[in-house]
């Protein structure tokens, strides 16, 4: 967290006109302060990994204590944005069953960065992956992994972390979501989660233009002509 407000720092004592030769003194202890947080963030995401291979271990689970184990070795060194693009690498390609990636792995390295980035809201000396949206991404993996195990129960739990996402990962969350409510024939409930997603659109938006497609179809299984009236003309398939 410590590293996410220092640049907005900086912008206000360059604003309030506190010297250079006062600023540069600043620095050389915020470079120690920042040393000292990337090291504490290297030592827990070993220890979060460590961690949960031993638990894995205790439960009999030795397979996949050895995955984990075996991609701290293979990553060698921790920084958190390329800790994080390899695990969502790595989780893209066990939804899609690309080069064998298995999921349970794919689950048990999300759920460390998890708990990275949780143990990152609670202190100051703890950064996690950085961007506002990072977490989120995470939670969308966890929820594509789920919905593709047919897990539909533990996809509607991760429903706790929504009021974290931004705009756009809300309506991502929100056709994943959906989507599992359907599979479970809870339409009812799918509808709330799809107007909700609707609502959130915004027409010129690229981003959200990548997900229509699969608001339309979620709607398209739906077969409401009322409550289809109710959305906005850009859910609707023409």
């Amino acid at each position: 967290m410590f590293n996410k407000f220092y640049p907005l720092v900086t912008q206000i004592i360059k604003y309030i006109g506190i010297p250079a030769l006062i600023l540069g003194s600043i620095l050389p202890v915020y470079e120690l302060f920042k040393s000292s947080s990337e090291k504490l963030t290297e030592d827990l995401l070993i220890k979060l990994s460590t961690h949960r291979a031993e638990e894995l271990i205790d439960e009999g689970e030795v397979i996949r204590a050895q995955n984990i184990i075996d991609f701290i070795i293979e990553e060698g060194q921790y920084d958190t944005k390329l800790y994080f693009s390899k695990v969502k690498l790595y989780t893209k390609k066990a939804i899609l069953g690309i080069d064998g990636a298995d999921r349970e792995k794919a689950e048990d390295l999300l759920n460390i960065l998890i708990d990275l980035e949780t143990a990152d809201k609670q202190n100051y000396f703890i950064h996690g992956l950085g961007e506002e949206d990072d977490f989120a991404g995470l939670i969308i993996l966890m929820a594509e992994l789920k919905l593709e195990n047919s897990e539909y129960e533990k996809v509607l739990e991760l429903e706790k972390y929504y009021e974290e996402a931004t705009r756009h990962s809300k309506i991502r969350l929100d056709t994943i979501f959906s989507q599992a409510l359907i599979n479970q024939s809870k339409y009812k409930e799918a509808k709330k989660k799809l107007h909700k997603a609707c609502g959130k659109l915004v027409n010129k938006n690229k981003a959200d233009k990548l997900v229509l497609e699969s608001l339309i179809k979620l709607v398209d299984e739906i077969n409401d002509p009322s409550w289809k009236a109710t959305l906005p003309l850009l859910c609707l398939s023409t």
